[in-house]
């Protein structure tokens, strides 16, 4: 006989919250150890479902996040309690409270987890694409979406059956993306997740800051690794966004609208040329710097202010040097085989 809706019965759970308990299920089994076959397994089940994915990669945030958690943990276990992640009504929702979160940002934290946890089978999931100091590569992906890399540059692409991610390591990346609404596109640098709607766009990592610069459609920026994304911009045509990499979570992020000029400038590495006008030259000498094996450093903070203007190939280091000299304003002071010094001409 059916126990259904009997006073004191439990009611059965939902299918979202039996998909929560089986995501929470795995990643206590994931914590524990998994062997080669459960390890496919796991992939198995998170390509089964973009559900699955999208739950697995909220709990694992929140569970790095939980660091008060290891106090549960019994002297004699180096592991937590498998019960205390997967038990079904306390234990879900515990989850639902802490990682109820919207459904952009559970997209951005779960493309976080298509690198640690590929679908099995079929083409290889992850591919990496390296350029050198100075290099470029242009690679047209299995979708048709386009990815060009600018020199000095590492990025890993990772496909799965309901979503395409790039991760950038280092560098700079363009990528014109083939239209597939069902599979969004995204651009994961440290922790800012650059998803296309329908376009094309660059994204720069930086030390300090992630750039963005959008040509084509539209962008959302948001910001994963916490225990929910959030987003910063929503970034169109000829827009430009400098995400810090470091900061508070929801500081706001300014747009920055490019003029026709401009919008050349920042792009001219995909004709492996440059084009300055009234650039200022500390801005010239990182663009150069990204693209070469030598060098440029300004001995004189106040050279960096100095407005430049020309057409240049991005390995033509020494030609632009030498019309610097030419201005004469400034000279080399300091020439080795990785590095020019420049410093601003003595007066007289």
């Amino acid at each position: 006989m059916s126990t259904a809706g009997q006073p004191g019965t439990p009611p059965r759970p939902t299918e979202a919250e039996q998909i929560e308990d089986r995501a929470a299920d795995w990643l206590a089994r994931r914590d524990g150890g998994l062997d080669p076959a459960g390890e496919r397994a796991l992939r198995d089940w998170l390509a089964q479902d973009t559900r699955h994915g999208t739950a697995f990669a909220r709990l694992e945030s929140t569970w790095q996040r939980l660091q008060g958690l290891a106090h549960f943990r019994p002297a004699s276990r180096r592991h937590p309690d498998h019960d205390l992640l997967a038990e079904r009504v306390a234990g879900r929702r515990l989850w639902a409270a802490l990682a109820g979160i919207g459904t952009a940002a559970v997209l951005a934290l779960a493309t976080l987890a298509l690198w640690r946890y590929p679908p099995s089978g079929g083409e290889p999931t992850v591919r990496v694409f390296t350029t050198t100091t100075g290099g470029y590569e242009r690679v047209v992906l299995p979708d048709g979406s386009v990815l060009e890399l600018n020199g000095d540059s590492h990025a890993e692409v990772a496909y799965g059956p309901a979503r395409r991610a790039v991760r950038l390591r280092r560098g700079e990346a363009h990528i014109n993306v083939a239209h597939q609404p069902a599979r969004p596109f995204a651009v994961v640098a440290g922790e800012v997740v650059a998803t296309a709607l329908g376009t094309a766009f660059s994204v720069r990592l930086e030390p300090a800051e992630v750039e963005v610069l959008v040509t084509e459609g539209r962008v959302r920026i948001e910001r994963a690794g916490d225990t929910a994304a959030t987003e910063l911009a929503l970034v169109g045509p000829r827009e430009r966004v400098l995400v810090p990499r470091r900061g508070p979570a929801a500081a706001a992020v300014p747009i920055e609208v490019l003029d026709p000029a401009g919008l050349r400038r920042a792009l001219a590495w995909q004709e492996r040329k440059v084009f300055f006008s009234g650039t200022p030259l500390g801005e010239v000498a990182a663009l150069f710097n990204r693209n070469n094996r030598i060098q440029l450093r300004l001995a004189d903070p106040a050279l960096a202010a100095r407005p430049v203007g020309g057409v240049f190939h991005v390995a033509e280091i020494e030609a632009f040097v030498a019309l610097l000299v030419e201005s004469r304003e400034v000279v080399v002071q300091l020439r080795t085989e990785t590095e020019i010094v420049l410093g601003a001409r003595p007066p007289g």
